[in-house]
């Protein structure tokens, strides 16, 4: 129960980080802007670059359909 429980969170964490570095770049106007975007693709591609090492599959913690650098810079 509890291995759900986490691994459900890690999930949902990952896919709001997702939309929200999505959104992110759409809005980049000053500094400011670009730097939160900025940041939250330094967030996603370490979260893919941890789940890598970890050997835990994109799938499993919805970062499967993003590419950090394709998509977010």
């Amino acid at each position: 129960m509890k291995n759900d429980v986490f691994q459900s969170y890690i999930k949902d964490i990952c896919h709001e980080i997702k939309v929200m570095a999505a959104a992110a770049k759409k809005e980049r106007k000053d500094e400011y802007t670009s730097g939160y975007a900025m940041a939250l693709y330094e967030v996603v591609s370490l979260l893919q670059g941890q789940a890598s090492a970890f050997q835990i599959s994109p799938e499993d913690i919805d970062l499967a359909d993003i590419d950090a650098d394709k998509d977010l810079l």
